[in-house]
């Protein structure tokens, strides 16, 4: 009998040690999906204020040469794709066919409440 209760207590902290290694496991997870929705925000906010100084528009190198290297290929063409996706960019074409960027009214309009928010955080307690 004893030896049953014994094999019975293992089994229950094997379990319990197998559900916090989940738990742990999840976690771990849920913080990277946090940390890259953190960065995309952060990307798409960047490319938002690069092309809020040039409003005649820039190309996609050209935003990637401003970015000081925070921006890459691989990041600028996506996130330009999702904010002209959400009318905050469009994409336009030069004389030669090739894509340029431009803010729209709503992307400044956004900008100018992201500022906003950002004065009203600083000032809270």
């Amino acid at each position: 009998m004893h030896s049953t209760t014994l094999v019975q207590a293992l089994d229950v902290a094997t379990l319990i040690f197998c559900v916090l290694a989940v738990i742990a496991l999840l976690l771990s997870i849920v913080t990277r999906i946090r940390i890259y929705q953190l960065r995309a925000r952060h990307r798409q906010l960047l490319c938002m204020q690069l092309l809020e100084h040039h409003p005649e528009g820039q190309y996609g190198l050209e935003i990637i040469s401003a970015s000081d290297g925070l921006l890459h290929r691989g990041h600028v063409y996506v996130v330009l794709g999702k904010l002209a996706a959400m009318g905050c960019v469009e994409q336009l074409t030069d004389t030669h066919g090739r894509p340029f960027y431009r803010l729209t009214d709503h992307g400044a309009s956004m900008l100018r409440w992201i500022y906003a928010q950002a004065k009203t955080a600083e000032k809270a307690p």
